[in-house]
Protein backbone atom coordinates (compact mmCIF):
# COMPACT_ATOMS: atom_id res chain seq x y z
CA UNK A 1 0.00 0.00 0.00
CA UNK A 2 1.53 3.24 -1.08
CA UNK A 3 1.64 6.41 0.96
CA UNK A 4 -1.01 8.09 -1.21
CA UNK A 5 -3.49 5.22 -0.71
CA UNK A 6 -3.45 5.41 3.09
CA UNK A 7 -6.50 6.97 4.64
CA UNK A 8 -5.81 10.23 6.37
CA UNK A 9 -7.90 11.59 9.17
CA UNK A 10 -9.47 14.98 8.59
CA UNK A 11 -8.03 17.84 10.56
CA UNK A 12 -10.72 20.00 12.04
CA UNK A 13 -9.84 23.61 12.44
CA UNK A 14 -12.04 25.18 15.03
CA UNK A 15 -11.76 27.71 17.80
CA UNK A 16 -12.52 25.07 20.43
CA UNK A 17 -9.61 23.91 22.51
CA UNK A 18 -8.85 20.23 22.06
CA UNK A 19 -6.43 17.85 23.69
CA UNK A 20 -5.62 16.35 20.28
CA UNK A 21 -2.85 18.12 18.40
CA UNK A 22 -2.77 18.43 14.60
CA UNK A 23 0.05 15.86 14.35
CA UNK A 24 -2.08 13.25 16.19
CA UNK A 25 -0.30 13.49 19.52
CA UNK A 26 -2.32 14.16 22.63
CA UNK A 27 -1.87 16.80 25.28
CA UNK A 28 -2.95 15.17 28.51
CA UNK A 29 -5.12 17.11 30.93
CA UNK A 30 -3.69 17.39 34.42
CA UNK A 31 -6.17 17.74 37.25
CA UNK A 32 -5.72 20.51 39.77
CA UNK A 33 -4.73 19.73 43.33
CA UNK A 34 -7.68 21.23 45.18
CA UNK A 35 -7.26 22.32 48.78
CA UNK A 36 -9.27 24.74 50.86
CA UNK A 37 -12.34 25.19 53.00
CA UNK A 38 -14.84 23.94 50.42
CA UNK A 39 -12.85 20.76 49.85
CA UNK A 40 -12.65 20.24 53.61
CA UNK A 41 -16.39 20.90 53.98
CA UNK A 42 -17.14 18.43 51.19
CA UNK A 43 -15.03 15.74 52.85
CA UNK A 44 -16.56 16.35 56.29
CA UNK A 45 -20.05 16.20 54.77
CA UNK A 46 -19.20 12.98 52.95
CA UNK A 47 -17.90 11.27 56.08
CA UNK A 48 -20.88 12.50 58.14
CA UNK A 49 -23.36 11.09 55.61
CA UNK A 50 -21.55 7.76 55.44
CA UNK A 51 -21.50 7.55 59.25
CA UNK A 52 -25.22 8.42 59.38
CA UNK A 53 -26.00 5.71 56.81
CA UNK A 54 -23.92 3.16 58.76
CA UNK A 55 -25.73 3.78 62.08
CA UNK A 56 -29.28 3.89 60.63
CA UNK A 57 -30.00 0.23 61.50
CA UNK A 58 -29.38 1.00 65.19
CA UNK A 59 -31.57 4.13 65.34
CA UNK A 60 -35.09 3.22 66.52
CA UNK A 61 -38.16 4.89 65.01
CA UNK A 62 -41.61 3.63 65.98
CA UNK A 63 -40.09 0.67 67.82
CA UNK A 64 -38.27 -0.56 64.69
CA UNK A 65 -34.88 0.27 63.18
CA UNK A 66 -34.89 3.30 60.87
CA UNK A 67 -34.02 1.07 57.90
CA UNK A 68 -34.66 -2.64 58.16
CA UNK A 69 -35.56 -5.39 55.70
CA UNK A 70 -37.34 -8.26 57.45
CA UNK A 71 -37.15 -11.07 54.90
CA UNK A 72 -38.81 -13.69 57.12
CA UNK A 73 -41.97 -11.61 57.65
CA UNK A 74 -41.74 -9.90 54.23
CA UNK A 75 -41.69 -6.38 55.65
CA UNK A 76 -39.59 -3.31 54.99
CA UNK A 77 -39.21 -0.59 57.62
CA UNK A 78 -38.20 2.87 56.43
CA UNK A 79 -38.07 5.74 58.95
CA UNK A 80 -41.04 4.52 60.99
CA UNK A 81 -43.19 3.46 58.01
CA UNK A 82 -43.87 -0.23 57.47
CA UNK A 83 -44.19 -1.59 53.95
CA UNK A 84 -45.41 -5.12 53.26
CA UNK A 85 -44.37 -7.19 50.27
CA UNK A 86 -47.48 -6.17 48.31
CA UNK A 87 -46.54 -2.49 48.74
CA UNK A 88 -43.53 -2.82 46.43
CA UNK A 89 -45.47 -1.07 43.63
CA UNK A 90 -45.74 1.96 45.92
CA UNK A 91 -41.96 2.04 46.34
CA UNK A 92 -41.56 1.71 42.57
CA UNK A 93 -43.71 4.79 41.91
CA UNK A 94 -42.10 6.71 44.76
CA UNK A 95 -38.57 6.08 43.44
CA UNK A 96 -39.60 6.69 39.83
CA UNK A 97 -41.28 9.97 40.79
CA UNK A 98 -38.18 11.02 42.70
CA UNK A 99 -35.98 10.23 39.69
CA UNK A 100 -38.24 12.22 37.35
CA UNK A 101 -38.30 15.15 39.78
CA UNK A 102 -34.50 15.12 39.87
CA UNK A 103 -34.29 15.01 36.08
CA UNK A 104 -36.83 17.83 35.76
CA UNK A 105 -35.03 20.01 38.32
CA UNK A 106 -31.74 19.39 36.53
CA UNK A 107 -33.23 20.26 33.14
CA UNK A 108 -34.86 23.44 34.41
CA UNK A 109 -32.20 24.75 36.79
CA UNK A 110 -29.15 22.69 35.92
CA UNK A 111 -27.06 25.74 35.18
CA UNK A 112 -27.49 26.82 38.79
CA UNK A 113 -25.29 23.92 39.88
CA UNK A 114 -22.96 23.86 36.88
CA UNK A 115 -22.37 27.58 36.57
Amino acid sequence: MSESEKTRLPILRSTATSSLNTDGSRTFVQTADVRGRFDTARRVGFYALIAFWAVLPWIKMGGQPAIFVDVEHRKFFLFGATFNSQDIWLMFFLLTGTAFALLYATAVAGRVWCG
